[in-house]
Order: C-alpha cells, then structure tokens, then sequence
C-alpha cells in the first residue's frame, strides 16, 4: 500500500470493480455439448465437450462463427471455443461491425450473414424460435440471418475464494461494480451461484464496456500493489484500506485526546502539589493506555484469551464491590482478585510474545529487536514483584514478629528504610 494516500484513494469510493475473470477465473469453466454430432465425451483442455446441438449448420461452421464473435466481443468464452477448433476446424472468420444489446446479447457481421449470441430472453426478443423443452440457466444461443444456429450450454463453478470475497466485501459494505461482457454474468445469477446476494451494481452495457477497458489500463499513479491474481487479493487490498485509514483516524483523534487530558491532569496534580503521582512510572503507564484500542484489536483475534481477560476484570470489579461493601478496600483484600489480574495479565503478555514470534519469524527486523527486551521486562518484573512481596512482609505484618523477633526488627528497619 502507498501509505495514507493510497489507502485512502483505494477506500474513498466504498466501490471495486468487478470483471469476468474476477468471478470465474480461468480454469473454472467447462463448455458442455449434446447432440449426435461429435463424440460422446471429449475433454479438450480444461473443457468437456460431450456434443452440441446445431441447428441448420454445420459444426465447423458454427464454430467459427462462435470464436469470431467472441474474439472480437473479448469474451471469457473466446479460450473455450478455440481449443475446440483446435485440430477440427482449419479456417478463421473476422467479425465486423459489432455491438452491444441492454437485453444481454451483442450481434456483429460475418461473410455478410449477421451473427448473433446472447441468452434466451435476447433471442425471445429477437424474436428467434427456441426449442419449448429447453431448461437452461446459463445457456448461449447463436442465431445465424434471425435463425438459430447452435446452443451452448455454459457451466460456470464457482470458486470458494470469490465466494469469501463477495462476502468479505459486503460485511465491509463496499459494494462491487460488474464490469462483465459475459451475456450469463448477472446479479441473479451471481446470487444464485454463490448462494449470497453481493447488492452489485449492474450498470447499462456501454458503463460495463468503459469500466472492463479501464480494468486492463494503467493509472497515472499506483496506490497499491498486488502480487497475486483474482478478487480475493482485490477484495482483502481493499479492506485493509478501508481498515487502515479508520485506524489513522481513531489513532489521531486519541493522541490528541490523551495528550490534552495528560496536559490538564498534569496541571491540576502541580497545583494540588502533589508531584508524588507525577513520577516518571506513571506518566509511563499514563501513555501506555493509549496503545489499548490496538492491544484490543489484537486480543480479538483469540476469543477464547479475550473472553478469559474481560472475565478477569469483571471478577475484579465485582470482588472489590463486595470487599467495599464489607469493611471497605483494605491492603490485605489485594489477594481477592490479585489472582484473577494475575492471570488474564499473563495472558495478554502470552498473546504479545506470540505476535511478536511471528512478525520475527518473516523477518520483521523491529519485533525481532523487541522480542529480546519483552523476555527481559519479563524476568524483571518477576524479580521485582518478588522482592517487593517479600519486603511487604515485613513493612506490613506484625503476625511475623511472634516467630523470630530479632530477625523481625532487623529486617523491618532495612525494609520500611529502603521504601
């Protein structure tokens, strides 16, 4: 990604557009054929032929007439056609004068006959005849001088990668532009496909023309780059714009806030005079709680160590109420929900050296720097805490001076010196 501009250059419209070969890649579909003409099962490449039906012309002929106009329509169906001629049909025809119908078709000339393909409503407004026990939902019809010539039957799988695509974008709410030149390729068939309704955009013929050329240009200047092909990098360069620029913005609007009420605190502490809370430990820990939005975000991602960690201070809350309630917050009730703080603040330091593990692992240079000093506040904060209860012992429990008095008064005195 080219920084915050490119981000929010990807983001801004909310929109991507979406092409033929976005939804069903190369490889995903196969031409199926029936009829007496041609062999019972043929795989050709990536395509089973098992017969076609024509009518009133010859297979080659027909054919021909279907790779010319699908060449010259730069249709996903032109590859399929090809290596279907490979080997069968010796000669070539060149489309002419080729256009573009709203009702899901195009029409162009060739050796001066009009050749048409498109859906079955293209022909039924053409007002071309259709076999009546036809059941087709994705089938292309060819007509030859308003006659009909041949009928493909077109299977498009679909991918589980475009699937969690289409569904990653509409959980993000951006929504997809169909810039698609196949006459099948609709919303309703996209719903009915993938079993999801994506809430395309399907503009008019010549709007999808314009954006399928575009497509295959170059821009004036990269806001990203993709190293891999289909819609699921598309979809995933997207949302992490999208991502990205939400998180500037909270990160801005929460410097700002921290840093004005660090100002006002700082200035209300100095003029209480108490410069005991303005010591160099919790100004740390003051800035520190402005790393929690993204500590939250990564804790997420495990819901199991979330769930333990929000338990863990809602057990606290609660303990300290009842304690309250009680005889009020007294030293000794520390060890009520000490434990519990104990163990979702392990946790969180577990899921951290394991994030910091895998950003070492591919080579991050910084986590790989941090790693080391994570391990060493680590054994120093347990050396620390060590010390620091056993010293509590002696500053704050008389009940030990019955056991060993000299040893007591000794002690306590370096102790109760020393903090």
């Amino acid at each position: 990604m080219a920084g915050w501009k490119g981000a929010r250059a990807v983001s801004a419209a909310r929109r991507v557009v979406v092409t033929d070969e976005d939804l069903f890649p190369a490889g995903v579909l196969s031409l199926q054929k029936k009829g007496k003409e041609g062999p019972a099962s043929a795989p050709v490449g990536t395509v089973e032929l098992n017969g076609l039906k024509v009518y009133g012309e010859e297979i080659n002929q027909a054919l021909a007439y279907a790779e010319a106009l699908c060449r010259a329509a730069g249709s996903q169906l032109t590859p399929l056609f090809q290596q279907l001629m490979d080997g069968q049909v010796s000669f070539r025809y060149d489309a002419h004068d080729l256009h573009y119908y709203e009702d899901g078709g195009v029409d162009c000339t060739i050796r001066g006959a009009t050749v048409a393909m498109g859906s079955a409503y293209f022909m039924k407004k053409r007002r071309i005849t259709l076999p009546r026990d036809l059941k087709m939902d994705t089938g292309v019809f060819m007509s030859v001088d308003g006659r009909l010539a041949a009928i493909f039957v077109v299977k498009y799988l679909p991918s589980r990668n475009v699937e969690w695509a289409l569904r990653a974008l509409r959980r993000n709410r951006v929504t997809p532009v169909l810039a698609t030149r196949g006459v099948n390729i609709t919303p309703n068939m996209l719903k009915r496909k993938f079993r999801l309704n994506a809430r395309p955009i399907y503009p008019g013929v010549a709007t999808r023309l314009a954006l399928a050329d575009l497509t295959g240009q170059r821009g004036e200047a990269p806001n990203a780059i993709i190293y891999r092909d289909g819609l699921l990098p598309m979809a995933e360069t997207v949302i992490g714009s999208q991502r990205m620029c939400q998180a500037v913005r909270w990160s801005t609007a929460l410097g700002w806030i921290g840093g004005l009420c660090g100002l006002v605190l700082s200035y209300y502490l100095t003029t209480a005079g108490d410069f005991a809370a303005l010591s160099p430990l919790y100004m740390l820990a003051f800035l520190a709680l402005l790393l929690l939005p993204a500590f939250r975000h990564c804790l997420h991602r495990h819901r199991v160590t979330a769930c333990v960690v929000y338990g863990s201070l809602a057990a606290m809350v609660v303990m300290t109420v009842v304690d309250c309630e009680m005889a009020g917050v007294l030293y000794r009730y520390l060890m009520d929900y000490s434990p519990v703080l104990l163990l979702g603040a392990a946790l969180c330091w577990f899921c951290a050296e394991g994030a910091l593990s895998r950003r070492a692992a591919l080579g991050e240079g910084t986590a790989a720097a941090a790693l080391p000093a994570l391990h060493t506040v680590m054994a120093a904060a347990v050396a620390y805490t060590a010390v620091y209860r056993f010293c509590t012992l002696f500053a704050m429990e008389p009940y030990l001076q019955g056991m060993n008095p000299s040893l007591y008064y000794t002690v306590s005195r370096l102790v109760q010196f020393w903090m």
